[in-house]
């Protein structure tokens, strides 16, 4: 599993385009085939634990065009960005293999920044 923080640079800023490639990898550094595998991205409030946003490959946000190379994407909309709060929240990164059984790829801290205007 993955443990990073998305701050920084890595912020998602309201109102922009937002994009963030995972490469999964095993020990070996051979390839995780992703195929048949239901991906989910989750921004949670940190205190609450309560779901702030989801994306995933059954529903929008998320995408695997070569599920045997191991990556996928993370894609928000401009106007999703600008729906999000403000803040530093908590995200994890899973993938559901079948109904019961789910791996935890990535977590960690992830900011979502107010756009920055200059004069």
């Amino acid at each position: 599993m993955d443990n990073s923080d998305l701050i920084g640079e890595d912020a998602i800023i309201q109102g922009v385009n937002y994009s963030l490639e995972f490469n999964y990898q095993d020990d070996a550094g051979a390839a995780i085939d992703l195929t048949g595998k239901q991906l989910r991205f989750v921004i949670f409030n940190q205190s609450t634990g309560q779901q702030v946003a989801a994306y995933s490959t059954e529903t929008t946000g998320v995408t695997c065009p070569t599920p045997v190379s191991g990556i996928s994407y993370l894609s928000i909309a401009a106007n999703a960005t600008l729906a999000l709060s403000a803040g530093l929240f908590g995200y994890k990164y899973e993938m559901y293999i079948g109904s019961t059984n789910v791996e935890r790829l990535a977590d960690g801290r992830i900011e979502v920044a107010k756009i920055r205007v200059t004069p």
